[in-house]
Formats: C-alpha cells, structure tokens, sequence
C-alpha cells in the first residue's frame, strides 16, 4: 500500500484543477454507443478550452470516421481518440497515462509527431509511459518512479553526458 497525496498548483485535483490540466485516463469514460463527434460535442459542453474543430482534424488525421460509435472501435483508435480529446484542449498541462501502450509500433510514430505538434507550447506535457525508447528524443526530463519514491529526476541533456548512456539504457540499470 502506497500513500500520498498530489498537488496541482497547490490545489488538490477537482473541479477547479480540471480547468487548466488535460488528463488522458487509460480508457474512455463515456457511453459507447456515442459517436466520435458527439464525444467531441460533450467535452465542448464540459471544458470551456476544448476547440471542436481541432478534435475533428485530428480524428480525421489519425484515420478515423468521426460517425463511428465508440464500441466499434478497436483498443487502439480508442487511445487515439483519447489523445485527440487532450490535445484539442489548451491547457496549462497535458497529462497522458500510458497514450502508445495499445497501439502498433507502426502507429507509434504517427502518435508521437502528433503529440509533439498539437500540444499547446505555453503548458507543460508529462506523459507517463513504460515505452521509453519511443519517445526518448522528446524528453527533456526524466522522473524514475519506484515503489513510489522519485529515484531519477534529472534533465535528459545532463544522463546523457553525465552517465554517458541514453535514458531508457539508465532506467535499466536504475530500476
């Protein structure tokens, strides 16, 4: 059993905190017979930073009809839409749990550069993700977590000339 608590801006997470930090949960917390663009309706409805028109063009990009019910998408073009609702958000912080674990490494790619696109360069973006070689070259801190201590919180400039190796190779030897 881990405890802790977590602060956002001083603020414990809730209503307020929801304002200004986009969080991508691990599964889609709405109706599944709900279309795409309705989804897109409804986060419109609840967060007054959400641009409609963004989430389409993203959806659009990423492959995906917009008039597709949500339960006959598969695992991954749901994680998709998860990551096209956050960042079609401008928020202060985007926060993405896990957002390439179900799809192909094909994809990956793909989900990366539109990540590092889209996100709104005035916040700050943490993504939490046990595919470190994925998006190594992205990073510009790494924060190890381990039995839920900090181990590692240090700059990816400062592993990779102090420790003479790259991020995911340190993880390894750390954890």
């Amino acid at each position: 059993n881990y405890m802790g608590e977590v602060k956002i801006d001083g603020k414990n997470p809730g209503g307020e905190t929801n304002a200004y930090v986009s969080y991508q949960p691990d599964h889609l917390p709405v109706d599944p017979s709900l279309k795409i663009y309705k989804l897109g309706k409804l986060y419109g409805n609840f967060f007054a930073d959400f641009k409609e028109e963004k989430f389409i063009k993203l959806i659009e990009g990423f492959g995906i009809d917009k008039n597709q019910k949500i339960k006959e998408c598969s695992k991954g073009m749901k994680e998709k839409i998860q990551i096209a609702l956050s960042l079609s958000r401008k928020s202060k912080v985007y926060l993405l749990d896990e957002p390439m674990s179900g799809i192909d490494p094909k994809s990956r790619k793909v989900i990366l550069q539109t990540i590092i696109d889209n996100f709104d360069y005035e916040g700050i973006l943490l993504i939490s993700t046990h595919l470190i070689g994925e998006i190594e070259k992205v990073l510009d801190r790494a924060i190890f977590i381990d039995q839920a201590k900090i181990v590692v919180n240090e700059r990816v400039d400062d592993i990779r000339e102090n420790k003479n190796m790259g991020v995911e190779e340190y993880f390894t030897e750390v954890i």
